[in-house]
């Protein structure tokens, strides 16, 4: 079934479009996932050079090349490998491992010698892995990958070496780990090979498959993920309802939600339409394109086709309409959400506050918030800082600093934007010191925008004095100010008779490149010649007075 959209909105084309700025795709050979290639006796040739997506990240646009191993990396690595590892954190803590500790210096020394291997002919490479005395293992050898997970050629180099070592096999975590680096690295051709190994020894699992779909996804190659899902049949393998959502949300994850909705509806008749696949669809277009006709499109959608929308549901499309400012749309939401009887949750909660100080309804704001404490919900930071940024727009500091106080004994640390959100009470300069004590004292450093707002205060105040003092101290924190800051403070010179000052800030001006009025220059020239004559003449007369 072919699904055909109504007209979209421009900035679902400019979103479209965006995803693919930040790559430069190689050329590649488009029939890699044939059905002969997935035969266990095929070959494969490609050369794409993406990574394997995370669950936790939307976007790859870093790039990373190894010139010495000849592997490129796009976006972060370490984040899917098998095992149930969610960062990096893993790499450092290998080593307190007690087999690792027991095992001696050889795991070490293989460590020592992986920069090496780049330039060693095959042979030559091999012979410096055996003089490290390393006895591999499976988890061994699965700690010495994850370590390597950045330098792909040496990873792969040692995992073939451990592979030949007598007395050892690959176990399927183990292929499993290197297929995913493999993936980081586009080593496609690579990854299907050891695949293709596993497949002759009966160890091809729906999870080695999923592992390509995410590699192909990541590697913004929608048909091939999707073909590759489907290859599970060539290796005999069913895939089941949750690897058919996990497909779903690869592809949403990676800003392919048209071709996830698309999949929903092909393959209806052996994945049944539920809830929980639209939920993932919705994800898509609330969360990574915060696309608000869409979200409404298939709301509807889920109406005509009897699809009962669930708490999930209702939470995802409220934080969507309310990072788009409907307020209407989240109160309706809200209201039908607590009619259909499901509890909103916090989520829910901090997105209703949300629009409520977009639409500046305080006393609202402040019922809501008390509600939810009563009924057990403990706020959060984004609670309070939602609540902080209401308070201080509608002009209630007394407030403000009270719930800013709560959120600090609660253990919360202020952001410097909740801060910011302060200055537009300071009235001195007092309390612009008083408020950077605070930020001090919470462990929040001032940004450069914090100097350039409070310079801009003290300006408005006509308090040159104090201004002079903050950027005097912004230079000492290696802040540089712009060109509104410099204009504000020369005309506050000029207007106070403090012409040293002025000329010291023109000067920074004209070094910083910034762009003057004639008027500006003629004014500074003019004080600048005016003031060599002065110094020649007081030269002169104490030249005449020696002379007599």
């Amino acid at each position: 079934m072919a699904m055909h959209f109504a007209k979209r909105p421009l900035n679902y084309y400019i979103s479209i479009v965006s995803r693919f700025t930040s790559f430069i795709l190689p050329s590649f050979q488009s029939h890699i996932i044939s059905s002969a290639y997935l035969n266990p006796q095929f070959s494969l040739h490609t050369n794409l050079t993406h990574s394997i997506p995370s669950f936790t990240n939307t976007h790859y646009n870093h790039r990373w090349v190894s010139s010495d191993s000849g592997f490129t990396l796009h976006g972060k690595v370490g984040r899917d490998l098998p095992g149930g590892y969610s960062s990096d954190e893993h790499i450092y803590k290998s080593d307190e491992d007690p087999e690792v500790r027991n095992e001696g210096s050889g795991f070490n020394k293989v460590l020592s010698i992986t920069k090496d291997l780049h330039s060693l002919p095959i042979e030559e490479a091999r012979a410096a892995l055996d003089d490290c005395g390393f006895i591999p293992s499976p988890n061994l050898v699965q700690k010495l990958l994850r370590r390597l997970q950045y330098d792909g050629k040496a990873a792969f180099r040692v995992f073939q070496w451990a592979g030949s070592q007598p007395n050892y096999s690959h176990i399927v975590s183990v292929y499993h780990t290197m297929i995913s680096i493999l993936g980081v690295h586009g080593k496609f051709e690579k990854g299907w090979g050891l695949i293709r190994k596993m497949h002759e020894n009966a160890m091809v699992t729906r999870q080695t498959l999923m592992i390509m779909v995410k590699s192909y996804a990541a590697a913004h190659d929608a048909q091939k993920a999707i073909r590759t899902f489907h290859a599970m049949d060539k290796f005999k393998l069913a895939a089941d309802y949750d690897d058919f959502l996990c497909l779903l949300r690869v592809l949403c994850r990676n800003m392919f939600v048209e071709e996830a909705e698309e999949l929903i509806y092909f393959n209806k008749k052996c994945y049944p339409l539920e809830t929980k696949s639209f939920n993932v669809i919705l994800y898509g277009w609330c969360n990574i394109f915060v696309d608000v006709y869409q979200v409404k499109r298939l709301w509807e959608e889920m109406s005509n086709l009897c699809i009962t929308p669930d708490a999930s549901s209702y939470t995802t499309v409220i934080c969507c309409f309310s990072k788009a400012g409907k307020f209407y749309d989240v109160v309706r939401l809200y209201d039908e959400m607590k009619k259909k009887g499901f509890t909103p949750n916090l989520q829910v909660y901090n997105a209703v506050i949300y629009v409520l100080y977009k639409e500046r309804c305080i006393k609202e704001a402040l019922n809501l918030f008390n509600r939810i404490q009563e009924m057990g919900f403990h706020p959060n930071a984004v609670t309070y800082t939602y609540l902080i940024y209401l308070l201080c727009r509608t002009w209630n500091p007394e407030e403000a600093y009270r719930y800013l106080g709560e959120m600090i004994m609660e253990g919360f640390v202020p952001t410097i934007e909740i801060y910011h959100a302060f200055f537009r009470f300071v009235e001195n300069e007092g309390a612009i010191c008083k408020l950077f004590d605070k930020m001090y004292k919470t462990g929040c450093a001032p940004t450069a925008e914090t100097y350039i707002m409070s310079i801009r205060r003290c300006c408005s105040w006509s308090d040159y004095e104090s201004a002079f003092k903050l950027w005097n101290d912004m230079e000492k924190h290696c802040f540089s100010a712009d060109s509104s800051i410099h204009y504000l403070l020369l005309n506050g010179f000029l207007l106070n008779g403090k012409p040293e000052e002025a000329c010291k800030c023109y000067r920074e001006m004209k070094d910083n490149g910034f762009s003057l009025e004639p008027k500006i220059d003629s004014i500074f020239e003019s004080w600048n010649v005016g003031r060599k004559y002065s110094s020649f003449q007081q030269r002169w007369k104490l030249s005449e007075e020696n002379l007599e």
